[in-house]
């Protein structure tokens, strides 16, 4: 199993403090890295925690989104540039965490990476309440071209949400150890004490 860091100037620096988080937990991850990001990031920062914590740390850099950098289209040329790279390169499934993710207990990445392979299906992730498709922040076959074409050229729409009517039925629902909460759901995660938290988790 690969884990991809897509990463870009605006967010590095997060992606650099969830890993830091993620150490606290684990201290070392048997996983190799990717770390994928436009030209021009600088990521050394990420690349030195990454080090730490992961087997091993690669890099992988694509062209600037040649036009104004807004959402989707930003990231949807970082997923696509990403999924054609990882399917050349590493051939293994993979999963796609974005900077805002965040690890919650020793072992996460294990517990993902079991579940995955015990559902047997090529997609696993959380699948959005009210909207039916999965997060894009899942886990991935190695190449995802076998599974949808939409998706890595999509523009305008979301490749999560084109996604969807490709791998309804190749996909296993994984709510119940990857929360999502979007801020148009109105939900907010705060807390003043840890004793909820750690309810949670145990």
């Amino acid at each position: 199993m690969l884990v991809v860091l897509p990463c870009c100037s605006r967010d590095v620096e997060l992606a650099t403090r969830s890993i830091r988080w993620a150490i606290k937990l684990d201290e070392r991850c048997a996983y190799e890295c990717l770390i994928s990001c436009e030209a021009g990031t600088n990521t050394k920062e990420l690349e030195t925690e990454c080090q730490q914590y992961f087997r091993t740390v690669h890099h992988f850099t694509y062209d600037q989104y040649p036009e104004e950098p807004k959402w989707p289209n930003s990231p949807n040329w970082c997923f696509q540039h990403s999924a054609r790279y990882i399917a050349t390169h590493f051939k293994v499934p993979f999963y796609w965490m974005e900077p805002d993710v965040t690890p919650l207990k020793k072992g996460w990445m294990d517990s993902l990476v079991k579940e995955y392979y015990e559902a047997g299906k090529p997609f696993m992730g959380h699948i959005v309440r009210g909207m039916g498709h999965c997060n894009g922040c899942m886990i991935y076959p190695p190449n995802v071209a076998l599974h949808t074409t939409d998706a890595l050229l999509a523009r305008a729409t979301a490749w999560d949400v084109i996604l969807a009517k490709d791998i309804r039925t190749k996909t296993h629902n994984a709510n119940h150890l990857m929360a999502h909460f979007p801020r148009y759901t109105g939900v907010q995660l705060s807390f003043n004490d840890s004793t909820p938290v750690q309810r949670m988790l145990d």
